[in-house]
């Protein structure tokens, strides 16, 4: 039996972390730390510390992950599937970037009576939250 559960990760608050990256004074493009000259004109590159852009660590989660490709670069649900180690890679994943605050939006594969759910990852800990479903009392004069 193969599980249909589909989910989408955000950084709602994001990460305070910068790396060395390597760029170009002429042309501006960005390499590497291992590159010491650019590709485009030869120029030699010089190091600089960047803000880690939300897309990348997304985009890294989905390299960490064996469930990676269940969600697209932007953190939206690719597909469905299993997911069964997701939520145990991001708990560790979180530990990488310890300032940012993860999230994951559930939606359980509806044969099995499971509500939706949010679960935040920061730092190695996290905590879900249940959907629940409200629904409006009887009132007569809505009637059509």
């Amino acid at each position: 039996m193969s599980y249909e559960n589909s989910f989408s990760v955000s950084i709602l608050e994001a990460s305070t972390e910068q790396k060395m990256i390597n760029e170009c004074p002429t042309c501006n493009t960005r390499h590497d730390e291992s590159v010491l000259f650019c590709s485009q004109d030869g120029t030699k590159l010089e190091s600089k510390l960047v803000d880690v852009e939300v897309s990348d660590i997304i985009k890294e989660f989905k390299k960490f992950s064996e469930d990676g490709y269940l969600i697209k670069n932007n953190g939206k649900s690719a597909m469905t599937g299993g997911g069964r180690n997701i939520e145990g890679d991001l708990l560790e994943f979180s530990k990488k970037y310890p300032n940012g605050v993860f999230q994951i939006y559930g939606v359980p594969d509806s044969g099995f009576g499971e509500p939706d759910y949010k679960k935040y990852f920061k730092d190695g800990k996290s905590n879900q939250v249940n959907a629940t479903y409200v629904f409006e009392p009887y009132d007569e004069s809505k009637l059509k």
